[in-house]
């Protein structure tokens, strides 16, 4: 049983995700085994299989007390709710999460961005800016925070915020080159200071290792749409659409205008 788990870790970690799910299922099938639920869960959520993923979660956050355990748990079933556009329900699993650890990076990060598609973008720029206090140099959370600064036609702020994620990230990348969430929001940050070539070169470049990332798909429609490339922009919104039936659940919001940035 702890073999197939650990297996699935491993699969996990390398991005083998059908694996993960196969492994994982099989050491639930042998026992009860509470970590392949949250292993199990985690794959099913990069796969885009966001209902069970959750199911899975929810299995896992009832099989543990443990304070740590059940904040990752309230976190990834926070994050999944985010790809499937239920936002409150997002924050709620966040506030949750935040109530064990008020300093857990991911669950401000992510309620903030969940706040921001919610249009609180006050609250989200807080959570942002607790992020940063948090832990400065992850740089996530600034390319965030300038989203939201740059929705309140705060655009000077905004460009300080994409400029110090793009180096951030940049530095990064340099000592470790491999394709995840930093070239998607180093994407985000580029298309808020419109280096729209720069943008669609790094969400390619994690879409060639992921191609199952469906964020990375919708952020590319957008830098699509701002760039003029409507044509480009829907062909990625109906790719998001294939790939998931919550594929679509942002995209008025990413197309809002916000400001004169979105073309400066």
């Amino acid at each position: 049983m702890m073999m197939h788990n650990a297996r699935a870790t491993i699969h996990l970690d390398r991005h083998r995700y059908q694996d993960a799910i196969q492994d994982a299922s099989k050491a639930l099938e042998l026992g009860n085994i509470p970590a392949a639920l949250l292993t199990r869960g985690q794959a099913y959520f990069a796969v885009n299989r966001c209902d069970e993923a959750l199911a899975d979660l929810a299995l896992y956050l009832a099989s543990t007390d443990d304070p740590t355990d059940q904040m990752h748990g309230l976190y990834k079933c926070g994050t999944t709710s985010i790809l499937m556009g239920r936002l409150s329900d997002a924050i709620e699993y966040f506030n949750k999460a935040l109530e064990v650890d008020p300093n857990h990076i991911g669950s401000l990060d992510n309620r903030g961005y969940a706040r921001y598609w919610l249009a609180q973008h006050e609250l989200a720029i807080a959570d942002f800016t607790d992020a940063i206090a948090a832990e400065p140099h992850w740089f996530h959370q600034q390319a965030n925070r300038g989203l939201a600064l740059r929705a309140l036609g705060r655009l000077d702020e905004a460009k300080r915020d994409f400029e110090q994620s793009i180096e951030g990230f940049t530095q990064s990348l340099a000592s470790d080159p491999t394709p995840d969430g930093r070239l998607l929001s180093r994407a985000r940050a580029h298309r808020g200071v419109g280096q729209y070539e720069r943008a669609i070169a790094d969400l390619d470049h994690v879409l060639e290792s992921l191609p199952e990332y469906l964020l990375a798909v919708i952020e590319r429609g957008a830098v699509r749409f701002e760039s003029g490339d409507v044509a480009g922009s829907e062909r990625d919104f109906e790719q998001a659409k294939r790939m998931s039936p919550y594929g679509m659940h942002d995209r008025e919001s990413l197309l809002v205008p916000t400001g004169s940035a979105t073309r400066d």
